[in-house]
């Protein structure tokens, strides 16, 4: 995977992909990334990145995912990890069982690519997603970087914005 990633970072510098300062770019995607570390709720996050001209990503498959991983990785505070929020929410209402609970990305769209954590998506009141993009000292070894894991959207926590190239806005 860490092929792919680098492989995909230097297409981007052939092709002259337009991203702006501090972004990364990935080409299966024709997307730009960015790992942001100032803590902020879900729906906080949300409005930074779309002041940027994103919005929190939406990972389609585990290429992306690792990308995402390796920019938040790249960006955090080793000393906890990144641990920044992705995209994915739940607004089913109630209290229902986990496997009740309908998740989708910002825009609507339910998740046909996922990446949870061991024993995750766990609790109905945890409705937003993070990535734990590096091992978690907090959390214990049973979690892989790059999974996810449910969270309490006011929880306040770095986050990652997903933007379309310069080229194009």
């Amino acid at each position: 995977m860490k092929t792919l990633v680098i492989f995909s970072m230097l297409l981007a510098v052939a092709y002259g992909c337009s991203c702006p300062d501090g972004w990364s770019y990935l080409r299966i995607t024709d997307h730009c990334y960015r790992y942001f570390s100032t803590p902020m709720n879900y729906e906080e996050a949300k409005v930074a990145c779309k002041a940027e001209g994103g919005y929190l990503p939406d990972i389609q498959n585990a290429a992306e995912n690792s990308f995402v991983r390796l920019v938040a990785f790249q960006g955090s505070d080793k000393r906890w990890g990144g641990l920044p929020w992705i995209g994915a929410y739940t607004d089913t209402p109630g209290t229902p069982s986990n496997d009740q609970l309908k998740w989708q990305w910002e825009d609507g769209m339910p998740m046909t690519y996922t990446n949870w954590c061991p024993m995750n998506p766990s609790g109905y009141w945890e409705r937003c997603v993070q990535m734990l993009s590096d091992n978690c000292p907090i959390c214990g070894n049973q979690f892989r970087m790059g999974c996810w894991n449910n969270l309490g959207c006011e929880s306040r926590i770095p986050y990652i914005c997903k933007r379309p190239t310069n080229s194009g806005v």
